[in-house]
């Protein structure tokens, strides 16, 4: 081998080691990329978790609330049926209560006229003999 042809093998190891070198240090940043890409999806997977968590609480607390609002509709109808029933019964008192007067103001027509009748002299309460 002549001065040149070592020179280039030097040269061409060389440059070779920094083509490695260059070569590995990409592999490795790529390393760290590829870490922290998947650390990214790691959070993006949690963060899924929390989402889909929640949103199961979210159906649940719906739910309760569905059958909160249902139940109140349930009661409504039975106040509402029993305000009903009241307004019935009070008409019917009513009734009664008018029939009854009428009862009363008739049983009273023959007092009246008795009343409004002259009246005749009473004999004197006798008090005794002697």
């Amino acid at each position: 081998m002549n001065g040149h042809g070592g020179r280039r093998a030097v040269c061409s190891g060389e440059e070779a080691l920094g083509k490695a070198q260059d070569g590995a240090s990409k592999v490795e940043r790529a390393g760290e990329l590829l870490q922290e890409i998947a650390e990214g999806v790691s959070g993006i997977s949690d963060r899924n978790m929390q989402i889909a968590s929640a949103a199961e609480e979210q159906s649940a607390v719906s739910e309760d609330i569905n059958r909160n609002v249902n139940e109140i509709n349930d009661l409504v109808n039975q106040v509402s049926a029993g305000a009903e029933q009241t307004a019935a019964t009070s008409q019917e008192l009513a009734r009664l209560a008018e029939q009854q007067q009428r009862l009363v103001n008739r049983s009273r027509w023959p007092d009246r006229l008795a009343r409004s009748a002259p009246r005749r002299a009473q004999p004197p309460a006798f008090r005794g003999f002697g």
